[in-house]
């Protein structure tokens, strides 16, 4: 019964989406598509944030330079709608009327996570490009092994599917071809790899999200990140250090705020924040469901020291103002390397984490360039160390090694690339 619900979902799956496309195909004929058009999603629809928020931005504040007519951010959320809607910006529900009147006029189709960003059913015809969320430490895509104790016959379907869905009509909207952002060489043939992207197919450019931490660009921050980053300015003109910990979601096990494990251990870490002059930014990572709350260990929302994000708050205007970065596998590392600040990492359960849950592509310490933590009394000591020697944690060169590899600047934001090379990609 089992392997006939799997062969249900893998192997006829496709057929039902390949209807789908072909109501597409059908609509196409009515609505034909439109290369001044853009519509834009990100992180299932559910967030207005990372690569697919600033490449956005950037193209409403340049529509004139780049022959725009309309850039239309897709959401699910009803206060995502209502806030750019608010504020001036083309915006439409997935599902709505104008979402899939302006899926099928898009000449271009831009999401960061996965086809859910959009309304990735419509995306037949339209040249589909992923943003990607971040180089990869943490194992990803084909760098996954998932056939370790699975039967013949379920890894014979699951080639089978694997097959049929790389051809584009029986995709989601054709999203088993797309074209892919990559930082550099390197990154290309990691990620290309990874997603099995053609090279042709491969644009080299920063990340959108990056570009704020390199250029004064001036674009549009809701409210709730405003509160935030004036919250952290009036904290630094007190004297403060600012430290963000982006700690990286884990597969299957509950992720707990620095490891800690009861009330007193909290207590004490607020003290030494205290103490010391930190105010202490956290977020846990959005796509972690094991985690249930944040602040389970005291009342830490009335701390002046530790600040917890929403879930859904975009942090990159916030790392432009940090001190120091704190994190395990996160990827955010890598584009902290822009700034060439401290890293602090504080990896508590590696040998898990590389053993029994996602793994790693890269070897940790050739790809961590800073000082490393595995208790919370060792954090605390490193934290009070960099500091006391003026953030100078010795690893300036090897934070500049790895940044040239991952990264090749270019003298103009990554959203100006990004936009010529789908222009020259549409008369391929």
């Amino acid at each position: 019964m089992r392997r006939l619900k799997f062969f249900i979902k893998r192997v006829m799956h496709p057929f039902v989406v390949f209807s789908l496309n072909l109501v597409t195909i059908v609509l196409n004929l009515f609505v034909r598509k439109n290369s001044k058009v853009i519509i834009v999603g990100g992180w299932f629809g559910k967030r207005f944030a990372d690569n697919s928020r600033y490449f956005f931005l950037y193209l409403n504040k340049h529509k004139a330079e780049y022959g725009l007519t309309k850039v239309i951010w897709i959401t699910r959320r009803d206060e995502i709608y209502s806030m750019l809607k608010k504020e001036g910006f083309d915006v439409a529900k997935a599902w709505s009327l104008k979402s899939i009147y302006y899926h099928l006029k898009a000449k271009y189709h831009v999401i960061d996570q996965s086809p859910e960003d959009i309304n990735g059913y419509f995306s037949l015809g339209s040249v589909r490009i992923n943003l990607w969320h971040g180089f990869p430490l943490k194992k990803i895509g084909k760098y996954v092994d998932t056939s370790s104790g699975k039967s013949m016959l379920t890894e014979i379907l699951k080639r089978v599917s694997r097959n049929i869905h790389n051809v584009s009509i029986f995709s989601i909207g054709g999203w088993s071809k797309f074209c892919l952002l990559t930082t550099s060489k390197f990154s290309a043939e990691i990620l290309g790899y990874a997603f099995n992207v053609r090279k042709s197919d491969i644009v080299i450019a920063n990340y959108p999200r990056n570009d704020v931490l390199m250029f004064d660009m001036d674009l549009f921050i809701p409210e709730d990140e405003k509160r935030i980053l004036e919250l952290a300015n009036e904290r630094k003109l007190q004297g403060y250090k600012v430290i963000v910990y982006l700690p990286t979601f884990r597969d299957g096990v509950e992720t707990l705020f620095l490891n800690i494990m009861d009330e007193e251990e909290m207590t004490s870490f607020l003290s030494f924040l205290e103490e010391n002059r930190i105010f202490f930014i956290t977020k846990f990572h959005f796509a972690n469901t094991f985690i249930q709350h944040a602040d389970v260990f005291g009342d830490i929302n009335r701390s002046n020291t530790l600040l917890n994000l929403p879930s859904n708050l975009d942090v990159y205007n916030l790392l432009k103002l940090s001190d120091m970065l704190i994190t395990d596998y996160s990827s955010v590392y890598f584009d902290y390397l822009l700034l060439n600040r401290p890293i602090l990492f504080y990896p508590y359960d590696l040998d898990y984490y590389v053993n029994k849950d996602r793994g790693l592509i890269f070897d940790y310490d050739e790809y961590t360039p800073g000082r490393k933590a595995y208790t919370l009394e060792e954090l605390t000591g490193e934290i009070k160390s960099i500091i006391a020697n003026g953030f100078n944690d010795g690893y300036q060169s090897a934070r500049n090694r790895l940044k040239n590899r991952i990264f090749e600047i270019e003298e103009k934001p990554g959203s100006h690339y990004i936009i010529e090379f789908l222009k020259k990609y549409q008369r391929m």
